[in-house]
């Protein structure tokens, strides 16, 4: 099947206006797509490919990112991103909708999940950001300090243009991404609003909450990691798992951070086992097979 083309629409929330692609049948069960830090809608292009018509696709720029314009005084934390994401999803009439979500996406929708029962019902985690980078201590204020700076977004951009900024981080996920795929991220990459929404996002994040209410997530969630995911070591979605009500860990031997986009055959596949009518319930996980 053919990348679909996404149509667009926004949907404006006072000085917000979100960026939204919806397509796939009308009578298809909804799928709430949220990407991770720095990427886009164009993220899941190759996943929702691989998936077909059994789905009903929402894909959403976050705020700070993509094409969605975001109020110059919003504070992207992670309760503020889950209220404004679900403020979304009551104007397009979804509730209890099955959500995918990468990395950072990921610890979104649980975060909804947890604030907003209901809404969520099935988290399919991909690549989950669920602790602190390593080297928190430093990364965190070193973004905050890019972020306040003025210029840090321009020249991030510049280098992203002339200097081999977006190539070196890209290798540094451990995702062989082809040239079209460079491109997506080489274009977002070059906009200072899109890089300013990313290290915004960085310099607010606190997942320590989030960690500590984990087991209290109502709703069935899989967690789909990388073996060889440089950026998210797949322990954490095997450790998340075991803390969990409701949770299933699917190991995937390869494929890095953006497995998603490179290797999305097995990522589908995945995601048509885990909504196959199977909820998982408590199981004791450890981070073995796949884990690092």
């Amino acid at each position: 099947m053919a990348q679909p083309h996404f149509p667009a629409m926004w949907w404006m929330r006072r000085a917000f206006a979100f960026h939204v692609q919806q397509f796939g049948p009308d009578d298809a069960p909804p799928l709430l797509m949220l990407h991770g830090t720095g990427a886009s809608t164009h993220s899941f292009a190759a996943l929702c490919a691989e998936l077909g018509d059994s789905f009903r696709y929402v894909l959403v720029d976050l705020p700070g990112h993509g094409f969605t314009v975001t109020p110059a005084d919003f504070l992207p934390t992670l309760p503020e991103m889950a209220r404004v994401t679900g403020s979304l999803m009551v104007a397009l009439k979804l509730a209890h909708v099955v959500g995918v979500g990468h990395s950072a996406g990921a610890a979104i929708l649980m975060r909804m999940a947890l604030d907003e029962p209901g809404a969520i019902g099935h988290i399919i985690a991909i690549n989950a950001a669920l602790e602190p980078m390593r080297g928190h201590a430093v990364l965190s204020p070193l973004a905050k300090g890019l972020f306040l700076n003025p210029f840090t977004p321009q020249m991030f951009a510049w280098r992203a243009r002339y200097g081999g900024m977006t190539k070196i981080m890209l290798r540094a996920t451990g995702s062989a991404l082809d040239e079209v795929g460079m491109g997506r991220y080489q274009h977002l990459l070059e906009k200072p609003d899109h890089v300013r929404g990313a290290l915004a996002m960085m310099a607010n994040w606190d997942l320590q909450p989030l960690q500590d209410a984990q087991p209290l997530i109502p709703c069935p969630v899989t967690l789909i990691a990388a073996g060889d995911d440089s950026f998210v070591p797949p322990r954490i979605s095997a450790e998340a798992a075991s803390r969990m009500a409701k949770a299933d860990y699917v190991p995937l031997a390869f494929g890095g951070h953006l497995v998603h986009e490179t290797d999305a055959d097995l990522v589908a596949a995945a995601i048509l086992v885990a909504l196959s009518g199977h909820h998982p319930q408590k199981r004791n996980h450890s981070a073995g097979a796949g884990a690092s």
